[in-house]
């Protein structure tokens, strides 16, 4: 491939102009289809480097014009441009396009027969932009979208991209709070005192969040250590609002805390990170329907 090629010559040279593109083909082009082409592939060279590590490799600004916080502008861009897209990704499969927006996290815009998504639910999705907590705590999309912890990501990007988003806060029903702490916290991009600071920094300056005391707030923890982890004071700032969480009990090593962050009537339990790629190849390699498999597993 000789973008590889080209790659293993000048990486960040690649990065940049795939950067640079994507953005022409956003902001003057105004094209989500075709940036999302560009940006897919940048996404996929950078997903294994570090933001601090992109960003030393950029000279901070000086050597390449490119950064980890405005490859993440240009992501969030495209995501929220592609809201009412559904006539398929750039991508094509064997099948032909895959329906659903630009990066794949809507199959379809309905949550039953005839009746679509953006008439369900209204979610407004906070722009990581306009708080100086939030860019270090949702920095690094590209990075920890693909790995264990990936879900928070995956989450931000699908209500970024839903046709439910809204950009009234008057007509939202529930408000999206991205950041990515469980993947920072596992690769130790900072500490969980300085995650629980930027959390108590963040929460008072978070616009709508005293309307009802935060519990139409949505909060995305991807880890076993729950909220405690990355949020160890949650309890006097946050007790109310809703977690979306993978893990509901004590899987965490806080001896000190005899309480799951989880609370039944309140939150919900999802999935860790898996793609559809990767359910697509389970399912083809286990070569039964689920009906005919008489057993159930489970790997804790």
């Amino acid at each position: 491939d000789k973008l590889d090629d080209e790659s293993n010559r000048c990486f960040m040279g690649v990065v940049t102009a795939l950067y640079l593109i994507a953005r022409v083909r956003i902001e003057r082009d105004r094209s989500e289809d075709g940036a999302a082409y560009f940006f897919k592939t940048l996404d996929q060279y950078i997903s294994s480097l570090h933001p601090s590590k992109l960003d030393e490799a950029a000279g901070n600004g000086t050597w390449w014009p490119v950064s980890e916080r405005n490859i993440g502008i240009v992501r969030r861009m495209i995501l929220r441009k592609s809201a009412n897209s559904t006539k398929g990704t750039s991508i094509r499969q064997s099948s032909g396009k895959v329906p659903g927006n630009v990066f794949q996290v809507l199959p379809q815009d309905e949550v039953e027969s005839g009746v679509p998504l953006s008439s369900s639910l209204r979610v407004y999705v906070y722009d990581v932009e306009d708080f100086a907590p939030l860019r270090l705590l949702a920095s690094g999309s590209s990075f920890c979208r693909d790995n264990q912890w990936g879900f928070e990501v995956m989450l931000h990007d699908w209500f970024l991209a839903c046709p439910c988003r809204t950009d009234d806060p008057q007509e939202a029903d529930f408000f999206f709070v991205p950041h990515y702490t469980a993947c920072h916290l596992n690769v130790e991009t900072f500490t969980e005192d300085e995650s629980r600071a930027l959390f108590e920094s963040l929460v008072p300056q978070l616009h709508y969040f005293k309307r009802t005391g935060g519990r139409d707030h949505i909060f995305v923890w991807g880890s076993g250590m729950g909220a405690d982890g990355p949020f160890r004071s949650w309890r006097s700032f946050v007790p109310e609002s809703v977690f979306l969480m993978a893990e509901t009990e004590l899987w965490n090593p806080f001896p000190e805390i005899t309480v799951p962050s989880y609370t039944p009537w309140k939150d919900v339990v999802l999935p860790g990170r898996l793609s559809l790629q990767e359910l697509h190849s389970s399912h083809n390699a286990s070569g039964l329907a689920f009906a005919d498999r008489p057993f159930l597993a489970e790997f804790v």
